[in-house]
């Protein structure tokens, strides 16, 4: 699975993406993964996890959603902690 955020996707590079109140969209990949968060316990987990990271990296998560096959967040904080953050989620 691969992460991205905005800051790096080169599917919107050069379409004016950028943060916005110093926030970010972070997200995996989920193209061509199978369903890995199909149980309500693997979406708690995936949820608890980000929890952990955004405190571990000083950002605030304004929105969380799990999909099936990847998740998608809108973390808010400093450049280099929202950073940490998606680094921190490809783990």
């Amino acid at each position: 699975m691969e992460y991205f955020s905005d800051f790096d996707n080169p599917q919107t590079q050069g379409r004016g993406v950028t943060p916005v109140n110093d926030c970010s969209h972070v997200y995996s990949d989920g193209t061509n993964v199978t369903a890995i968060f199909t149980e309500k316990e693997d979406k708690y987990r995936i949820l608890d996890m980000l929890a952990i990271t955004a405190l571990e990296t000083g950002v605030r998560i304004l929105v969380a959603e799990v999909m099936t096959t990847h998740f998608h967040s809108i973390v808010s904080g400093r450049d280099q902690n929202r950073e940490r953050f998606k680094d921190s989620t490809k783990r």
